[in-house]
């Protein structure tokens, strides 16, 4: 999928990065084909892999089929919902730049840019939960919204009806 063992070793176990390290090169030399998700990261495994590698980009689920306007309105009222919003589905790991996601937030809302909407964050809690809490604690009123994870079902909704969604990592 990618190299993220390399460029953020802190946010993995130290297990995980070394099995990363020790088995990654032996298994390409082994496989009879690489497939990956994105020109960035073949270009990665062509570099430091010394292995062609071939792209194939991910698709979508049937599921995210385009909602109905009242799945839609359902699901927004489901979450309390009612103002635009900006949308981030992202667990709160430091690799998924939220901090930088609420301050640029913040700052255009300062600016009067954003008028009523408000940023959704949606995701697992995770090992960045600390600096992003501590940023959720100061000033922030009913702007930004923490829904934690959402179901798999309301994802197309949540989707729909988001006006932007955000996705700095």
């Amino acid at each position: 999928y990618d190299f993220i063992y390399r460029e953020y070793p802190a946010s993995f176990h130290p297990l995980h990065r070394l099995s990363f390290q020790l088995f990654l090169s032996r298994d390409a030399r082994r496989a009879s084909q690489i497939i990956t998700i994105s020109q960035t990261v073949r270009a990665q495994i062509e570099r430091d892999l010394r292995r062609p590698a071939q792209v194939i980009l991910p698709g979508l689920d049937d599921g995210f089929a385009v909602s109905a306007a009242a799945e839609i309105e359902r699901i927004r009222a489901r979450h309390h919902l009612q103002r635009p919003y900006i949308l981030s589905v992202a667990a709160w790991d430091p690799r998924k730049n939220l901090v930088p996601l609420i301050q640029a937030f913040r700052n255009l809302k300062q600016q009067e840019q954003l008028g009523a909407c408000q940023l959704v964050l949606v995701g697992r809690i995770d090992r960045g939960s600390a600096e992003v809490r501590g940023m959720l604690q100061s000033p922030a009123g009913d702007d930004i919204r923490t829904l934690g994870y959402v179901e798999q079902r309301d994802l197309p909704g949540l989707y729909a009806g988001a006006e932007v969604f955000a996705f700095p990592s």
